[in-house]
């Protein structure tokens, strides 16, 4: 069974990272070590894509 996305959110957020809005259902995802940001992009309640989940 796959992951909801409310799932991989919070383990960015216990792994350090910060939310910053995005348009519509799309969020940036940014560490203070990393030069680049994630973006997460459906619902909270929607299934993860498999390369999401892997990523």
């Amino acid at each position: 069974m796959p992951k909801k996305i409310r799932d991989i959110k919070a383990m960015l957020l216990k792994a350090g990272f910060s939310a910053q809005p995005g348009k519509g259902s799309h969020s940036k995802w940014k560490h203070p070590a990393l030069d680049t940001y994630i973006v997460i992009a459906r619902k909270d309640g929607d299934d993860a894509p498999r390369y999401r989940e892997r990523s």
